[in-house]
């Protein structure tokens, strides 16, 4: 991904579906991504990573399975339900239990 695209991913607000939060909370995730990237910390590293959505109470956004982590983008992000069982089939096994796992403990807290 160019910095073109990046930078217009960060400056343009999310579609109309989207909070002004969680828009923020996914431009910082796919962010994190790129950067993990930078410092060689690649999916043959850590195949996940996750973000509660403030306010939401069991909503949390994750990185789709096969996506290079350099080409995630905020619009890429899925918000998922760690409640709903049907959702989380949808994740690879890894993916579900660490990904169900944190955001129910940090909610807890």
């Amino acid at each position: 991904m160019d910095m073109t695209t990046w930078t217009a991913d960060c400056t343009t607000r999310g579609p109309a579906n989207i909070s002004p939060t969680e828009w923020r909370l996914r431009v910082d995730l796919a962010a994190a991504f790129r950067q993990s990237c930078g410092f060689g910390w690649t999916k043959s590293l850590g195949t996940h990573a996750s973000a509660v959505i403030p306010g939401a109470d069991s909503a949390f956004l994750m990185n789709p399975c096969w996506m290079l982590f350099s080409e995630i983008r905020a619009s890429d992000l899925m918000r998922l339900d760690w409640t709903d069982e049907d959702t989380i089939r949808l994740i690879s096994p890894a993916g579900a239990s660490t990904a169900g796992c944190t955001p129910a403990t940090r909610l807890r807290a």
